[in-house]
Protein backbone atom coordinates (compact mmCIF):
# COMPACT_ATOMS: atom_id res chain seq x y z
CA UNK A 1 0.00 0.00 0.00
CA UNK A 2 2.86 2.38 0.75
CA UNK A 3 4.29 1.71 -2.71
CA UNK A 4 0.90 2.42 -4.31
CA UNK A 5 0.52 5.73 -2.43
CA UNK A 6 4.03 6.84 -3.42
CA UNK A 7 3.43 5.82 -7.01
CA UNK A 8 0.15 7.80 -7.11
CA UNK A 9 1.82 10.90 -5.70
CA UNK A 10 4.63 10.62 -8.23
CA UNK A 11 2.13 10.33 -11.08
CA UNK A 12 0.23 13.33 -9.76
CA UNK A 13 3.44 15.38 -9.66
CA UNK A 14 4.52 14.34 -13.15
CA UNK A 15 1.12 14.63 -14.83
CA UNK A 16 -0.36 17.46 -12.85
CA UNK A 17 -3.80 18.66 -14.01
CA UNK A 18 -3.69 21.96 -15.90
CA UNK A 19 -6.46 23.59 -13.84
CA UNK A 20 -4.08 23.74 -10.88
CA UNK A 21 -1.97 26.28 -12.80
CA UNK A 22 -4.87 28.70 -13.14
CA UNK A 23 -4.08 31.95 -11.27
CA UNK A 24 -7.72 32.63 -10.44
CA UNK A 25 -7.67 29.63 -8.10
CA UNK A 26 -4.58 30.72 -6.20
CA UNK A 27 -4.79 32.59 -2.90
CA UNK A 28 -1.89 34.66 -1.58
CA UNK A 29 -0.45 33.26 1.63
CA UNK A 30 -1.07 36.44 3.65
CA UNK A 31 -4.79 36.25 2.74
CA UNK A 32 -4.94 32.81 4.32
CA UNK A 33 -3.67 34.19 7.61
CA UNK A 34 -6.05 37.13 7.89
CA UNK A 35 -9.79 37.01 8.18
CA UNK A 36 -10.88 39.43 5.47
CA UNK A 37 -14.63 39.16 5.84
CA UNK A 38 -16.46 41.93 7.65
CA UNK A 39 -17.70 41.63 11.19
CA UNK A 40 -21.27 40.44 11.31
CA UNK A 41 -23.55 42.45 13.57
CA UNK A 42 -25.18 39.20 14.75
CA UNK A 43 -21.80 37.81 15.87
CA UNK A 44 -20.95 41.06 17.62
CA UNK A 45 -24.35 41.27 19.28
CA UNK A 46 -24.26 37.64 20.39
CA UNK A 47 -20.83 37.90 21.99
CA UNK A 48 -21.17 41.37 23.49
CA UNK A 49 -24.82 41.51 24.54
CA UNK A 50 -26.20 37.97 24.71
CA UNK A 51 -23.13 36.60 26.49
CA UNK A 52 -22.89 39.76 28.64
CA UNK A 53 -19.25 40.31 27.71
CA UNK A 54 -19.36 43.78 29.23
CA UNK A 55 -19.84 42.26 32.71
CA UNK A 56 -16.36 40.75 32.58
CA UNK A 57 -14.05 42.85 34.74
CA UNK A 58 -11.11 41.84 32.52
CA UNK A 59 -12.93 42.87 29.33
CA UNK A 60 -10.65 44.52 26.79
CA UNK A 61 -10.55 45.31 23.11
CA UNK A 62 -7.74 42.78 22.60
CA UNK A 63 -9.63 39.96 24.30
CA UNK A 64 -12.90 40.78 22.56
CA UNK A 65 -11.14 40.90 19.17
CA UNK A 66 -9.68 37.45 19.76
CA UNK A 67 -13.06 36.04 20.74
CA UNK A 68 -14.64 37.62 17.68
CA UNK A 69 -11.77 36.33 15.49
CA UNK A 70 -10.97 39.76 14.04
CA UNK A 71 -8.20 42.30 14.49
CA UNK A 72 -8.39 45.12 17.01
CA UNK A 73 -8.48 47.61 14.17
CA UNK A 74 -11.46 45.89 12.54
CA UNK A 75 -13.39 45.84 15.83
CA UNK A 76 -12.52 49.48 16.54
CA UNK A 77 -13.75 50.56 13.10
CA UNK A 78 -16.89 48.42 13.44
CA UNK A 79 -17.81 49.90 16.84
CA UNK A 80 -17.10 53.44 15.66
CA UNK A 81 -19.08 53.16 12.42
CA UNK A 82 -21.96 50.98 13.61
CA UNK A 83 -22.43 52.26 17.16
CA UNK A 84 -20.76 55.70 16.98
CA UNK A 85 -18.74 55.05 20.15
CA UNK A 86 -15.37 53.76 21.17
CA UNK A 87 -15.05 50.33 22.77
CA UNK A 88 -14.38 51.59 26.30
CA UNK A 89 -17.43 53.86 26.27
CA UNK A 90 -19.55 50.99 24.95
CA UNK A 91 -18.37 48.75 27.80
CA UNK A 92 -18.92 51.38 30.49
CA UNK A 93 -22.31 52.49 29.19
CA UNK A 94 -23.61 48.92 29.25
CA UNK A 95 -22.13 48.36 32.69
CA UNK A 96 -23.90 51.47 33.99
CA UNK A 97 -27.22 50.28 32.51
CA UNK A 98 -26.75 46.90 34.19
CA UNK A 99 -25.92 48.61 37.50
CA UNK A 100 -29.07 50.72 37.19
CA UNK A 101 -31.10 47.52 36.70
CA UNK A 102 -29.53 46.05 39.84
CA UNK A 103 -30.34 49.18 41.81
CA UNK A 104 -33.94 49.21 40.56
CA UNK A 105 -34.35 45.56 41.58
CA UNK A 106 -33.58 46.56 45.17
CA UNK A 107 -30.45 44.41 45.29
CA UNK A 108 -28.64 47.42 46.70
CA UNK A 109 -30.34 46.75 50.00
CA UNK A 110 -28.42 43.50 50.56
CA UNK A 111 -25.17 44.35 48.71
CA UNK A 112 -22.65 47.15 49.01
CA UNK A 113 -22.05 49.57 46.17
CA UNK A 114 -18.60 47.97 45.69
CA UNK A 115 -20.17 44.53 45.30
CA UNK A 116 -22.74 45.82 42.83
CA UNK A 117 -19.97 47.65 41.00
CA UNK A 118 -18.00 44.41 40.65
CA UNK A 119 -21.13 42.52 39.57
CA UNK A 120 -21.55 45.15 36.84
CA UNK A 121 -18.05 44.57 35.50
CA UNK A 122 -16.24 47.60 36.89
CA UNK A 123 -12.73 46.97 38.17
CA UNK A 124 -12.67 49.80 40.69
CA UNK A 125 -15.16 51.87 42.61
CA UNK A 126 -13.70 55.07 41.14
CA UNK A 127 -14.22 53.94 37.53
CA UNK A 128 -17.80 52.97 38.38
CA UNK A 129 -18.51 56.37 39.96
CA UNK A 130 -16.92 58.25 37.04
CA UNK A 131 -18.86 56.25 34.46
CA UNK A 132 -22.13 56.42 36.40
CA UNK A 133 -21.81 60.19 36.73
CA UNK A 134 -20.91 60.51 33.02
CA UNK A 135 -23.92 58.54 31.73
CA UNK A 136 -26.55 59.21 34.39
CA UNK A 137 -25.48 62.63 35.67
CA UNK A 138 -25.52 61.64 39.33
CA UNK A 139 -23.86 59.27 41.77
CA UNK A 140 -25.34 55.84 42.54
CA UNK A 141 -26.38 57.13 45.97
CA UNK A 142 -28.34 59.98 44.41
CA UNK A 143 -29.86 57.53 41.94
CA UNK A 144 -31.04 55.30 44.83
CA UNK A 145 -32.70 58.33 46.44
CA UNK A 146 -34.61 59.06 43.22
CA UNK A 147 -35.95 55.47 43.25
CA UNK A 148 -37.69 55.96 46.60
Amino acid sequence: TVFFIRFTILLFILFRPKFLDDDSLSIPFNKLLTNSKNISFQDFEFLFYSNHYYLNTKASLEDFSLKLNHSKEEVTIFVKTQLDQNFTDLLNQNRVEYLKQLLRSKKFESFTIEALSEMSGFGTRRSMYNSFNKYVGMTPGEFIITLN
